[in-house]
């Protein structure tokens, strides 16, 4: 947790902007209770709220926060969907998600995985195939 803190958590707060001003949970936090989830072999992130909170509240610097106050951040970095209609006239919905593809790209260059200055090809690849049903 203490190189999440010291590598990551700015980068996030930066990219995604303060959350609150005085009380309440930054986005850097929420994130580090969404992966002490994970990290701690389980699979819901209600198991925060029922399983973990009591052993992640011992770390003295982490505050964790509620699987309710998750939930509200992840509908909160959403972002609309994008419609496309085929010349058959279907509708496909997609979402890019530029907001979080940029915290991940911010966050890539943080850890050192990427270079500042060097050239990545970035590629999204998706097609829409229109058949009869």
């Amino acid at each position: 947790m203490e190189q999440f803190d010291s590598t990551l958590s700015s980068v996030i707060d930066s990219t995604l902007g303060l959350r609150c001003g005085s009380f309440g949970y930054q986005y850097s936090e929420i994130i580090r209770s969404l992966m002490s989830i994970y990290f701690c072999s389980d699979s819901c992130i209600e198991d925060v709220t029922t399983h973990l909170m009591n052993h992640l509240s011992l770390h003295p610097t982490l505050r964790t926060c509620s699987s309710d106050t998750i939930l509200r951040a992840i509908k909160e970095l959403t972002q609309e969907n994008i419609s496309y209609t085929s010349d058959m006239g279907r509708t496909y919905d997609f979402n890019t998600a530029d907001t979080l593809n940029t915290l991940l790209l911010n966050c890539i260059f943080a850890s050192g995985q990427l270079k500042e200055g060097e050239m990545y090809d970035v590629d999204f690849d998706h097609q829409f195939i229109d058949r009869e049903v």
